[in-house]
């Protein structure tokens, strides 16, 4: 387990917090602590009161108010900002964050739809260690839906779509693709479940009909007889962690096949004889547009 500690250096509350949250450095406490629920391999620690240093490139993840970031000015209507160090080469690596909120902005703490003139410290923390993890911004149309977007808004939460991004970087999910195309009724399906929990076995529920899993190696294999969207809960159970998710898997109806493989070219006049077949075991059978003189045997198929 990886531990990030953040110097939470905000000094003095000198307003009432609505949420009871009493200071600043409680308020920020509080969102990482929030953080942290959905964080499998890493921990960010608040170190409250703290008095090190505020300097960039310093070596200390530093949290605090100030004027300016690191002497350059804030934009007009910026509230804080993230300032990240990291190591040259790729993939990134950050070896510094530091937190640096905006003192020409009215803050306070609190739950519930914005109050115009104070904004909420609690979420615009919640979304500024969102970048100490890694994350950036997110676009949504609408706006509102996650607190990584740009703009503050009356979502005071995480929502799904910072908890999907967090989690991708530093949680247990499924590696496989959750939304399958699965061909058509009757076709060989073959999927294999994959995680990053190392797991030991596997079980999924609500299967189409034809497929089956095999508990030990997560792969689901068999035949649809049933044409349709399906959503599929799976679970990897890992020797840490378990990973449950819904896997979507689409069938096509079958498609209907000639014996012999018409068409190829008869002379007018020329007798001929085909059968239709499917993979769905058909018990009747139907044709249109068919050439004149031709016919269907309802109940065999044959043309």
């Amino acid at each position: 387990m990886t531990t990030v500690t953040l110097q939470l250096e905000l000094g003095s509350t000198n307003v009432t917090l609505l949420d009871g949250l009493g200071t600043w450095n409680n308020s920020a406490a509080d969102a990482l602590a929030i953080w942290n629920l959905h964080l499998d391999f890493l921990t960010l620690i608040g170190i409250t009161n703290s008095t090190t240093p505020k300097g960039s490139a310093d070596g200390y993840n530093s949290v605090f108010f100030s004027n300016t970031i690191f002497g350059e000015g804030f934009g007009k209507d910026t509230l804080a900002v993230t300032v990240w160090e990291s190591a040259d080469g790729y993939p990134i690596y950050f070896t510094e964050t530091d937190v640096i909120f905006n003192t020409a902005q009215t803050f306070n703490s609190y739950r519930g739809p914005f109050l115009p003139g104070k904004y909420d410290f609690h979420r615009v923390a919640l979304h500024e260690f969102g970048h100490v993890l890694g994350l950036n911004h997110v676009t949504n149309y609408p706006s509102g839906q996650a607190l990584m977007e740009p703009i503050v808004s009356n979502l005071d939460h995480l929502a799904d779509d910072d908890v999907s991004g967090a989690t991708f970087l530093y949680g247990y999910h499924f590696t496989s693709h959750l939304e399958v195309d699965g061909g058509a009724v009757g076709d060989d399906f073959v999927y294999q479940i994959t995680a990053n929990n190392n797991p030991t076995s596997f079980a999924a529920t609500n299967l189409p009909p034809g497929l089956v899993i095999d508990l030990l190696s997560g792969i689901v294999s068999g035949a649809c007889t049933q044409a349709g969207t399906f959503e599929i809960t799976i679970t990897a159970f890992g020797p840490v962690s378990d990973v449950t998710g819904t896997f979507t898997v689409t069938f096509t109806p079958a498609s209907a096949s000639l014996d012999p493989p018409y068409p190829y070219p008869v002379e007018v006049g020329t007798s001929i004889s085909f059968a239709v077949t499917g993979p769905n075991t058909p018990t009747s059978f139907a044709a249109t547009n068919l050439p004149p003189g031709l016919v269907i045997d309802p109940k065999t198929g044959v043309v």
